[in-house]
């Protein structure tokens, strides 16, 4: 049953919207993704570790690991709603209610998975410090995406360019 809720917990991780695009727009720096994947990691194996673990403690774990790490704070819910997802998920585990947590896993949708090892994600970086930026791409065999030629913008001190993929 525990390979059953890491799927559940690699399924929200790699549904998070929030988590992709503060990657993706290199809030964890170049090694971003590989970071989120620690994250995702970390958080399964202190559910699991945890007997008297509660949704709010699960929660602020997720906040302060998003932030420390991806100086990044969502005001979306988002952190609020997976903590929830996985404390739920994780009492069908402690329970041993194998039907629920399959059910669960069944009811989320299933987007890519970009958090795994060597999969394809772009991830821009601007460097406030030396006004320079740079592109990362982790290339994964089944496809690779095109860099694209965008005129650059200088931003203002202090602030971060966030570009939309074209």
């Amino acid at each position: 049953m525990a390979e059953e809720f890491e799927m559940i917990v690699k399924r929200v991780f790699n549904n998070w919207t929030g988590l992709r695009l503060a990657v993706e727009n290199g809030m964890g720096g170049r090694n971003g993704q590989k970071t989120a994947i620690e994250m995702m990691e970390y958080v399964y194996q202190y559910c699991m570790l945890n007997q008297n673990l509660d949704p709010y403690e699960l929660e602020g774990i997720i906040e302060e690991m998003l932030d420390e790490e991806f100086n990044t704070i969502c005001e979306d819910n988002s952190v609020k709603e997976i903590a929830s997802i996985l404390f739920e998920c994780l009492g069908f585990y402690k329970s041993q209610n194998i039907q629920e947590l399959k059910n669960s896993f069944l009811k989320m949708p299933s987007k890519e998975q970009w958090l795994i090892p060597n999969a394809s994600l772009r991830i821009d970086v601007t460097d406030s410090d030396s006004d320079t930026e740079s592109e990362m791409e982790v290339d994964e065999p089944s496809h690779r995406e095109s860099k694209k030629e965008d005129s650059f913008v200088e931003p203002e001190e202090g602030w971060t360019t966030v570009r939309r993929k074209k």
